[in-house]
């Protein structure tokens, strides 16, 4: 007899980018004999295979098959369904960005602090550069630089083709002041 059915559904399509959140697929239980339903079961298939702990919804990018099993022994029957969380595009919001300081002239390059914010995770490799006039240089002389990033691929966030910035992420390094004593004779 037909018992019903379970259908299990890969998360919207357009919703599949890295966010740090969880990606879950839904289910639609329409089974009319009462069988109890087990959770969704999840496994990583790349870029490396391994089984999510139970509970656990795909939160990295990556593909996935979510699965579910109804019924025991010959009368089981499973229904999966397959999706990819794609990497998502840095943005100069994933970053924390602290000035240098102090920011006087004394001969010594004056370097920016610029790190990945708390629950940012996937990142590949993060290379700061510094910009006077349009050009990138050392900020070691004295004038007004912009700060700016690029970002290689990692786990969970594609590379940037631009170098990453805002306006907040600015400085300027002041002259020096320097002593001339004059003799009095």
């Amino acid at each position: 007899t037909d018992g019903g059915s379970v259908t299990i559904k890969a998360p919207e399509e357009s919703t599949l980018t890295y966010t740090g959140k969880e990606h879950p697929a839904t289910l639609e239980n329409n089974l009319t004999t009462g069988a109890q339903v087990p959770a969704i079961t999840y496994t990583q298939t790349a870029p490396a295979w391994q089984a999510l702990k139970t509970g656990a919804a795909p939160t990295d990018a990556g593909t996935y098959t979510a699965s579910i099993t109804v019924g025991e022994g010959k009368n089981a029957k499973t229904a999966s369904v397959e999706y990819t969380i794609q990497r998502a595009d840095p943005k100069a919001s994933n970053f924390t960005f602290a000035a240098p300081s102090p920011l006087t002239y004394d001969g010594n390059a004056k370097t920016a602090t610029v790190t990945e914010k708390i629950g940012v995770t996937g990142m590949g490799d993060v290379t700061v550069k510094y910009f006077k006039n349009g050009a990138e240089t050392e900020p070691k002389d004295a004038g007004d630089y912009t700060v700016k990033v690029s970002v290689a691929e990692g786990a969970n966030y594609n590379a940037t083709t631009d170098n990453l910035t805002t306006d907040d992420w600015k400085f300027t390094i002041g002259k020096a002041t320097q002593t001339i004593t004059v003799p009095t004779d």
